[in-house]
């Protein structure tokens, strides 16, 4: 069941720990206002390991499209190609992104092309520069859907992933503020097991892990885990990840050997 993890990268792994695998939210079939670019079309397996999956595409921006977006060279293979393709679709989508931002839209739209943005900036690490667009996102998402909508949450919980990933006190403050607010919101709207929940579940976990909360975080760990199992199964991503969290903090409180024996039991 662990194998999956041995094989990411530490980027990967980073964003994995602290998001699980998301969801992706599938745009509609509309055509692209960019159809002047024209690419071999994508695999499925391309496509799904470059869009990251904090990304809901907003339904004017065509998977169809994506796909289409592809290498320009040829005789490249294998990994080379899958960092040149993930890097030219991840560049492409961001400037069109901006495009519409900066266009004509609504204030929903808007929010939407913003959060996927900040999605997009977050996925390269740049979480200085993913804060903006996700605070703007929030702000107009609030303001136009209500506070208790589920993309509004969404991007709360983002944010929150943003502001802990930057670890200064003064932003890991602000991050277990919003997370413990989106979650506890989410709780109570959506549901305890639903994988928007649990996201967030799994995500203050993680913050807990990182403040030095570790039994805080393993009642969280804990409880994310039997709700995964059960909701989505023992061998899906997300459950993935709440084992490997848990992996991680007991390996640093009882050594390798006691907490893969610990997590056997589970």
């Amino acid at each position: 069941m662990l194998a999956g993890l041995r094989a990411m990268s530490s980027g990967d792994l980073s964003r994995f720990v602290r998001e699980g695998s998301g969801s992706l939210r599938r745009p509609s079939s509309t055509t692209s206002a960019r159809q002047e670019y024209q690419f071999p079309s994508l695999t499925e397996e391309m496509f799904e390991e470059i869009v990251p999956k904090t990304v809901r595409l907003p339904s004017d921006i065509s998977e169809e499209f994506l796909r289409s977006c592809a290498w320009d060279g040829e005789g490249v293979s294998g990994s080379e190609v899958t960092y040149s393709l993930r890097n030219k679709v991840k560049k492409l989508l961001q400037q069109i992104l901006r495009d519409k931002i900066a266009g004509s839209c609504t204030e929903v739209e808007k929010a939407g092309y913003l959060h996927s943005l900040g999605a997009l900036i977050d996925d390269e690490s740049k979480f200085s520069q993913a804060e903006p667009p996700l605070e703007k996102a929030l702000k107009l998402r609030t303001a136009s859907l209500g506070k208790d909508h589920r993309d509004t949450l969404f991007t709360s919980h983002l944010l929150g992933l943003v502001w802990m990933s930057q670890g200064s006190s003064t932003k890991l403050g602000k991050a277990e503020q919003i997370l413990s607010a989106t979650l506890e919101t989410q709780t109570r709207v959506l549901g305890e097991d639903d994988p928007d929940t649990l996201r967030s579940m799994n995500g203050l976990g993680a913050l807990h892990y990182t403040k030095g909360k570790h039994s805080e975080a393993e009642a969280l760990y804990s409880k994310c885990l039997q709700k995964r199992q059960a909701v989505l199964g023992s061998a899906h991503k997300d459950t993935l990840a709440t084992i490997h969290n848990l992996s991680l903090l007991y390996r640093g409180e009882e050594g390798h050997t006691a907490a893969l024996l610990k997590l056997a039991f589970l």
